[in-house]
């Protein structure tokens, strides 16, 4: 995607001075999203007031929000999904977005009585993929296996294990 692109492209700089500048060696960024980890309250705060003033002056940027400062053992919400030291789950509200376009598929099933186009199958097939790749990524062999899949040979069915 284009915006992907250029916000690596614009942020480039950014990068180097977390890296380069500040020594951050725990650095994590996705287009316009960044965590920082370091043992102190007391760093992180130093590296902000640091961070606030490069983007500021280099960038014509300013940050959104306060930030989050947490330990780690108390999860990560990144990226949808929760990350914790050993394991990483989907974020519920990715898991409840699909449930609910699942449930709005199936009305719209039982509404037409049978009678629903190739385009409105499709279009589901694909958010049902979308979901199932991002679940990859996390521990998620249970949630794949209770949520219900709708297969692509009979699209008007599903597993409800």
């Amino acid at each position: 995607m284009t915006s992907q692109f250029f916000a690596n492209v614009y942020l480039n700089p950014f990068d180097h001075f977390i890296k380069r500048t500040l020594h951050v060696k725990g650095y994590l960024r996705y287009v316009d999203d960044f965590v920082l980890f370091a043992d102190s309250k007391e760093q992180l705060l130093a590296w902000r007031a640091q961070i606030i003033d490069f983007l500021h002056v280099k960038l014509a940027l300013r940050l959104r929000d306060e930030g989050i400062l947490k330990p780690v053992t108390d999860g990560l919400d990144f990226l949808g999904y929760i990350i914790r030291p050993h394991y990483m789950l989907v974020r519920r509200r990715v898991v409840n977005n699909f449930k609910q376009k699942k449930a709005r598929y199936l009305e719209a099933y039982e509404h037409q009585q049978g009678k629903m186009g190739l385009t409105e199958i499709k279009a589901f097939l694909s958010v049902q993929a979308s979901f199932k790749a991002h679940a990859k990524h996390a521990n998620s062999y249970r949630l794949l296996n209770t949520i219900g899949a709708i297969h692509e040979s009979d699209p008007f069915s599903f597993d409800r294990r």
